[in-house]
């Protein structure tokens, strides 16, 4: 899962990465567009220079173009991978979808209002579904950084939505704020194991068993180093615990003795209490009687 997971956040931090260099040609390009259209207005004379520069800002933003294309493949997968392990990234991957389609249906849209007034329809439609997936991506990022709870990819989730309604250069920050945010993560998951980005639990694995001497035995597993404090059938605590701590990603056989037998039954509910990862928790064990 730890490979796994960083799979995808790599994948997101390529993804947002390809977004920023695809803004920076395409911003580039327009501007050389605008730029280029101003000086023919004032000189109203089409030379093979101005022909030259109107053909590479068109080429810089058609590359720039590209380059979103594949920003956005690699953060699918990554939101996607994510998603699957419980991140709730899968509100961006959705985004991206609809993003897609509404720029096909944008473009095909466009192009058939030339010959058929209708398809403006298409057009707006397919504008209308980039809109909706942009946001759905910013709020993607936003759960991406609850997730790992990271301040800078969830402020830069909020920018990059806020981007597709106020300033584009909103979301452009944003993108930028999710990169650092994104960097930090990836290297704290490196160091920590992914365990600065867990949750303390512990389970029980299978069911465990109430023997006739009032010995039972169970198997516990914790994602953290846990201690256990206490084992116990309604007020009847366990006089001998073995072992007493559990090591993390680690599944243990426990074995406790109660000092008073109990009253007969096919099935039983003991409390364990533990201190896993600094914080109390007390969990439900079952066991069956022998």
């Amino acid at each position: 899962m730890i490979n796994t997971e960083i799979k995808g956040l790599e994948d997101a931090k390529k993804g947002t990465v390809f977004e920023i260099i695809g803004s920076i040609l395409v911003s580039s390009g327009l501007v050389i567009l605008i730029l280029t259209g101003e000086v023919n207005a004032l000189l109203n004379n089409i030379n093979n220079e101005i022909i030259a520069y109107f053909i590479s800002a068109g080429v810089v933003i058609i590359v720039g173009l590209i380059v979103d294309f594949v920003g956005l493949l690699y953060l699918y997968k990554g939101f996607k991978t994510l998603n699957y392990y419980g991140r709730d990234t899968g509100i961006g991957s959705t985004g991206i979808i609809l993003f897609l389609i509404g720029i096909v249906m944008a473009i095909l849209g466009f192009a058939s209002a030339l010959v058929f007034p209708l398809g403006i329809l298409l057009a707006v439609a397919g504008v209308f579904m980039i809109i909706i997936g942009n946001i759905l991506i910013g709020i993607g990022y936003y759960d991406l950084g609850s997730g790992f709870r990271d301040s800078n990819i969830k402020t830069g989730g909020i920018l990059y939505l806020l981007g597709t309604f106020i300033f584009s250069l909103l979301s452009f920050i944003g993108l930028i704020l999710v990169y650092i945010g994104l960097s930090h993560v990836i290297r704290n998951y490196v160091q920590t194991g992914g365990l600065a980005y867990q949750t303390p639990s512990v389970s029980q694995v299978g069911i465990g068993v109430l023997r006739n001497d009032n010995t039972a035995v169970f198997q516990l597993y914790s994602n953290f180093p846990a201690v256990i404090l206490y084992v116990r059938i309604g007020n009847n605590y366990a006089n001998s615990i073995s072992p007493v701590t559990l090591p993390s990603n680690t599944i243990i056989v426990i074995t406790v003795t109660f000092p008073i037998p109990l009253p007969y039954s096919q099935m039983y509910i003991a409390s364990v209490g533990v201190n896993v990862g600094g914080q109390f928790k007390e969990i439900p064990v079952y066991l069956q009687r022998l």
